[in-house]
């Protein structure tokens, strides 16, 4: 069955976590995902705008945008479309309902957790113009959880991260 298990959204300078889905799911390959999440955020900035991480049986994917990053994790079979798709949406949503100026001045972690966008679960089903604007900026994929993301990197490391080859429906 392919779902989205959980979705954050992070200021990208600092990682600092603005809201987050309730959690249903408490398996552990996904609370050893949910600490990738951490780790990621700390180096958002590093990274390029649209990404999929894949961890073995889900994948973190992730868009960033006007100093925020809208980040979700799913099953590996979930379509990558849909998951940019949703995390569209939400960055839509998030951008409409707060000042983008109060985003970047907080200093309490989960200070937008009253933000409906992340824990509706209306979670997309949409393939209309956003599936044509993924077609323009492929995300990248991040080269499964090596352990130079995980570890601090030395000044030699450098996260590489490869387009993704996928296929869209819609042109």
């Amino acid at each position: 069955m392919s779902l989205i298990l959980s979705a954050s959204v992070v200021r990208v300078r600092d990682g600092l976590p603005l809201s987050a889905s309730t959690d249903y799911e408490q398996s552990a390959g996904v609370q050893e995902c949910r600490k990738y999440f951490k780790t990621l955020a700390k180096k958002l900035a590093q990274l390029p705008d649209r990404c999929t991480l894949k961890a073995g049986k889900y994948n973190i994917n992730f868009i960033s945008s006007l100093g925020v990053s809208y980040m979700m994790l799913c099953t590996e079979n979930y379509p990558s479309v849909l998951s940019f798709c949703f995390l569209d949406e939400l960055q839509k949503e998030f951008i409409t309902t707060y000042n983008m100026m109060k985003t970047n001045t907080t200093v309490r972690p989960y200070c937008f957790i009253e933000f409906e966008g992340i824990n509706n679960h209306h979670y997309m089903i949409i393939v209309g113009g956003s599936v044509t604007a993924l077609s323009f900026i492929p995300p990248s994929l991040l080269p499964g959880l090596a352990s130079s993301l995980l570890m601090p990197a030395s000044p030699a490391q450098v996260l590489a991260a490869e387009p993704t080859e996928a296929s869209f429906p819609c042109r």
